[in-house]
């Protein structure tokens, strides 16, 4: 017979030469050069054939020189199998390379291993029938799977979600730490929110309010209630534990600030509350008119003024007073027929570092400011003549007027082109900041998405 030319062994017999699944021991073990330890190669297969820990009891050895399985598959030629369970200890570039191994006790032989090609059972290694291990299987194959077929699950022919927004199912409200007190927390019970004033017909708080519970998925209710300034007091007394808070427009908001436990600077510094929370240790006040004026000044690209105008000399023109200190500016001047309205502003000025000066109503001559603000009443007898000298330095009118739209001014405004714009971002702005405070407690902590929550409450006042 001819053999290769490398060969050089003596002719004997060999009993290792036998097939390696008959079930008996092995007398010899090899071991492979430049291993590290003395223990049999490790790899992906190495419990193919022993299952349970300790001896291996006569069955397969790997890392044993005997007769090499083949390298192909029988039944799948172009498929490579695992050689022996040694490829946790080889590293060979080729399919076929030399790897020289040593018997203990016997002569040096030259022995060709193949490199692993997948990290699978090797097939046709294991014929033991009722014994645990990797069963004889053709090596897998990969395919694709359908998960959806025509649009539609396999299973049950449940209806796929085609809702666009954002799912509302699984939003829960965390309670509400009560502002100063940290271990203490608003009651979940309390879902009941309603804004007061008199009058209190065109007010759109409720609009507002609700579409920013329907979005944080809380299900509270606001109503509107008229209730005057002598009613006020036996009004919040007969509140019960149902109640959150209160949104408090003219007159009731001097009288809002005296009931209150504690206010937040921005109230203490107007003197004026316009939201109530209850809680149990006591009324909390809040001021969100400031950061409402702020809010829809910095909409018009308005976040920094260094001088301003006031028109007007009430409640609401201290508010605005306070956020034209927040802008920045330095000098505001106040349009108001009486000079006693005014000087309560102007101590408010000193306090808060504001130069402010009286300007009679209808005096020309006004110097330019980039931002005037009106906080009269829309039913506000205002003259034609003094809306046009009003109208001459030019810039943006911020006109708190929402319901009575368009006012004298703000169409002398127009008239001029300048631009003139309503209360209803004020309004929006400060109810956010309501929201804020019915949630959490504090006006400074954001809602929970919520540019989401304003793109609702704004489609809820202005439409789409």
């Amino acid at each position: 017979m001819a053999v290769p030319g490398d060969v050089h062994l003596r002719p004997r017999r060999d009993a290792d030469r036998r097939h390696p699944d008959d079930g008996r021991p092995h007398g010899r073990v090899a071991r492979c050069r430049g291993r590290p330890g003395r223990r049999p190669a490790a790899g992906a297969h190495r419990r193919i054939d022993h299952p349970a820990r300790g001896a291996l009891r006569g069955r397969l050895l790997q890392g044993v020189a005997r007769h090499r399985e083949p390298s192909r598959s029988e039944q799948r030629p172009d498929v490579r199998s695992a050689p022996d369970g040694l490829h946790g200890a080889v590293r060979l570039r080729r399919d076929a390379r030399r790897h020289r191994v040593v018997v203990a006790g016997g002569p040096r032989r030259r022995q060709s291993v193949e490199h692993v090609q997948a990290p699978r059972p090797a097939e046709g290694t294991h014929r033991q029938p009722r014994r645990p291990g990797h069963r004889r299987r053709d090596a897998p194959r990969g395919r694709t799977v359908a998960v959806l077929r025509d649009g539609e699950p396999g299973l049950g022919r449940d209806g796929l979600h085609h809702e666009r927004r954002r799912p509302r199912e699984g939003r829960r409200a965390v309670a509400a730490v009560v502002l100063g007190q940290p271990r203490q927390v608003l009651s979940s019970a309390a879902t009941r929110l309603a804004v007061w004033g008199d009058p209190i017909a065109h007010s759109r708080s409720p609009q507002l309010h609700a579409a920013a519970y329907r979005v944080l998925g809380l299900d509270w209710t606001y109503d509107r209630r008229q209730v005057s300034e002598s009613d006020f007091p036996a009004a919040l007394d007969a509140l019960d534990g149902s109640w959150r808070g209160l949104s408090l427009t003219m007159p009731l908001k001097g009288v809002a600030f005296s009931a209150a436990r504690r206010n937040d600077r921005r109230a203490q510094l107007t003197g004026a509350t316009n939201t109530l929370l209850l809680d149990p240790a006591g009324l909390l006040g809040f001021n969100t008119d400031i950061g409402g004026i702020v809010g829809s000044l910095a909409e018009e690209g308005i976040e920094a003024v260094d001088a301003a105008r006031i028109v007007g000399a009430g409640a609401t023109a201290t508010s605005a007073l306070v956020a034209l200190s927040e802008l920045g500016a330095q000098a505001v001047e106040v349009v108001a027929r009486r000079a006693a309205a005014v000087e309560p502003l102007r101590e408010l000025g000193e306090r808060l570092g504001i130069a402010v000066t009286r300007v009679d109503f209808g005096a020309g001559g006004l110097a330019p400011v980039p931002v005037t603000i009106a906080t009269l009443p829309g039913d506000a007898p205002v003259t034609d003549a003094a809306a046009d000298a009003l109208t001459a330095p030019g810039g943006l009118l911020l006109d708190v007027v929402y319901g009575h739209w368009p006012t004298v001014l703000s169409r002398a405004w127009e008239r001029a082109g300048h631009r003139a714009v309503s209360g209803l971002g004020m309004l929006l702005h400060q109810a956010v900041l309501q929201v804020r405070i019915f949630t959490s407690g504090d006006p400074d902590v954001p809602l929970d998405d919520e540019a989401s929550v304003l793109a609702a409450m704004r489609r809820a006042v202005v439409g789409d």
